[in-house]
């Protein structure tokens, strides 16, 4: 129970420096000047492995009650929110809006 439970905080951590890395980036790379192409392909990969791997460690620190993120510093919520926040970004970056839903978006929005 130990070990696992040292591995599975370790993994948190992990992913929690990954998170950190990939933001930093994203930043720079993405928000702060014009990403080229490959800048986009390189989030585009990076995000949704992040994305993976924090759903992944989400299931896992649920199964493992008795392992509590908060051994380093941070809630499970915390992470729940991460995840989703990477995942929302990744939306925004890589997934197109149809003529369609923007229309249906924008008479929402706007009515008419």
């Amino acid at each position: 129970m130990r070990e696992r439970r040292k591995h599975l905080l370790l993994r948190t951590a992990q992913w929690l420096m990954a998170h950190d890395v990939f933001r930093k980036i994203e930043a720079r790379k993405m928000v702060r000047a014009q990403p080229h192409p490959r800048d986009l392909e390189y989030h585009n990969t990076l995000a949704s492995s992040l994305v993976g791997a924090g759903k992944m460690l989400l299931m896992q620190l649920q199964e493992h009650h008795d392992i509590d993120p908060l051994h380093i510093g941070i809630r499970f919520e915390d992470i729940r929110t991460m995840v989703i926040a990477v995942e929302r970004d990744y939306n925004q970056w890589h997934s197109g809006m149809t003529d369609e839903r923007r229309k249906s978006i924008l008479k929402d929005v706007f009515g008419g």
